[in-house]
């Protein structure tokens, strides 16, 4: 870098002073140790990137968030299994007693009847151990054949929570949303607003191709199936089943059962920690290959934020791998963020391709706003460092440079210069002092011999001396002036002062000087000048300084 800056120096309008110098080797030393420091920090995770530090906390978030969601699924699922067992073999053990296949329950109110007061037992405590927002059971037959409809209506019992909060209450309040009437009187349970009899199946998509999958295969009976976001007529409510297939021993398929997420218990559930850049967005969905690539179906399942508030979540959004994060495109917003597959994965439903997976989402300008925030930050930390080492390395060179400034102005003046506590320019002055005591001696044995040569009078030559008294009338004004002072007494600096006059004007006037009276310096004119004060009385008058 010397090698670099020297180079520079040398070029004239690069021109510095020693104090300017040094200021600059001081700032040039700062910088490079600052585009060292940074690098440093950021490695070491003492100055984290934005994009990286983004990464970590989606990271960090869809963990826990994985294992909240993951959690509660299991706990559920768990639930719902033991719910199928025990009403299946309820069921079957009721058919068995009262002698009817279950084949022939259809059109037969009063066996319906007595399977869903049976199975309220079992609903309702599952229901009230579980965190979830209601129990059914769907029996693969109806009240009334006849009545139109009668294909897509089917018996069972659906209880509900009253009241989703945070915190279970002691007594939960219970609605009866389907089945028989009497059940409410019975179990003391209060009619939903939107009670029925029967369940109507064709808002259940995938309930028929769910029994005949329980039909063709007895071990999905262990595990359960998820169903998508279902809209519940008449409310804002939207819900999401854990179903289990109802199979007899001999294989007969009763139905289904389980238990209900709705969104809102969803929401309050799973909430998000809060991050600095705001909007972030955890999702329960499907994730699925298409011809366009992976698909992230956020419309199928679940969405929850940093609090139970309102949120815009997109349909679904096409996902990109990133070095920090994924990038998830939607038709409205795009996000940044990570997936992760459940920990306890459902089935997959007859007809259903996909992987459910949570996801930690942030809308893209969101995660922009806050990296530009970021950038802006170290920009300011970048900014004041500099201003600081500026200020520092101003000081610097102004006590380093300040003593050996005032010992050159010392030197200029005719004074001994004070110590400097820099020992190369100690050594300098106390060399040029010696070099001048002896350029003073020196001139003092030429003024002596000179004195001796005039002495004896006969060895004498004054023809310089002579040229030298007539050359003086060829002095300009200004130049006359000068070579007055000198023959006065007074030094370039004293004469400069007398004036008003630089230096180097002084210089010049000196170099004409010399010219015009034939002398090579100023020891020699001096030589004359003292010979003309000697001799005053025999000069003539417009000689005379």
């Amino acid at each position: 870098m010397g090698g670099f800056l020297r180079k520079i120096f040398r070029h004239r309008p690069f021109a510095l002073t020693m104090r300017g110098r040094v200021l600059l080797y001081f700032l040039f030393l700062n910088a490079i140790l600052l585009t060292c420091l940074i690098p440093l920090l950021i490695s070491f995770g003492l100055c984290p990137v934005p994009e990286k530090e983004i990464g970590r906390a989606l990271d960090s978030y869809i963990i826990s968030y994985e294992r909240s969601v993951s959690e509660q699924m299991s706990s559920a699922a768990a639930r719902a299994i033991l719910l199928g067992q025990k009403l299946s073999g309820m069921i079957e053990r009721t058919l068995g007693a009262d002698g009817i296949p279950f084949s022939r329950i259809s059109d037969n109110p009063g066996e319906i009847e007595a399977l869903e007061n049976r199975a309220v037992f079992w609903l309702k405590n599952v229901l009230l151990q579980s965190d979830c927002s209601a129990s059914f059971v769907i029996l693969d037959a109806t009240v009334n054949s006849a009545l139109p409809g009668s294909g897509n209506s089917r018996a069972g019992v659906y209880l509900k929570i009253g009241h989703i909060t945070v915190t279970e209450p002691v007594d939960p309040q219970l609605f009866l949303v389907r089945g028989q009437s009497g059940l409410s009187q019975r179990h003391k349970i209060e009619l939903h607003n939107n009670w029925n009899l029967e369940f109507n199946v064709r808002r259940l998509p995938f309930y028929r191709e769910l029994l005949q999958a329980a039909a063709d295969n007895a071990a999905l009976g262990q595990g359960y199936f998820l169903s998508g976001l279902i809209p519940l007529p008449g409310t804002w409510e939207k819900i999401m089943l854990l179903c289990v297939p109802l199979r007899g021993s001999d294989g007969t398929v009763y139905g289904i059962c389980g238990l209900e997420i709705n969104s809102l218990l969803y929401r309050l559930t799973h909430r998000l920690p809060q991050h600095e850049a705001k909007g972030l967005l955890g999702v329960l969905a499907l994730k699925s290959e298409t011809s366009g690539g992976t698909t992230l179906r956020v419309g199928s399942g679940f969405s929850s934020g940093t609090n139970a508030g309102q949120f815009k979540t997109p349909v679904d959004c096409t996902i990109s791998t990133g070095a920090n994060f994924n990038h998830y495109t939607g038709e409205e917003l795009d996000y940044v963020g990570r997936d992760r597959p459940l920990h306890l994965a459902p089935l997959s439903l007859p007809g259903q391709s996909g992987t459910w997976v949570v996801a930690a989402l942030m809308p893209r300008e969101k995660a922009l706003s806050f990296c530009l925030k970021r950038y802006a930050i170290i920009g300011c930390f970048f900014l004041f460092f500099l201003g600081i080492s500026f200020i520092v390395s101003f000081i610097l060179a102004q006590r380093y440079t300040s003593p050996l400034l005032l010992g050159i102005q010392r030197v200029r003046e005719g004074s001994d210069a004070d110590s400097t506590n820099v020992r190369e320019i100690d050594d300098l002055f106390a060399y040029m002092k010696e070099k001048e005591q002896k350029l003073l001696a020196q001139q003092k044995e030429r003024e002596l011999a000179i004195g001796k040569k005039e002495k004896a009078g006969h060895q004498a030559d004054i023809t310089p001396y002579l040229t030298f008294i007539g050359q003086i009338k060829t002095l300009s004004r200004a130049e006359r002036q000068v070579f007055d002072l000198y023959a006065a007494g007074l030094n370039s600096h004293e004469i400069a002062g007398r004036l008003h006059l630089s230096i180097n004007t002084i210089r010049t006037h000196n170099r004409n000087i010399y010219s015009k009276l034939y002398v090579s310096s100023y020891k020699e004119m001096m030589v004359y000048i003292r010979m003309m004060t000697k001799k005053d009385d025999q000069a003539p008058p417009r000689n005379r300084l």
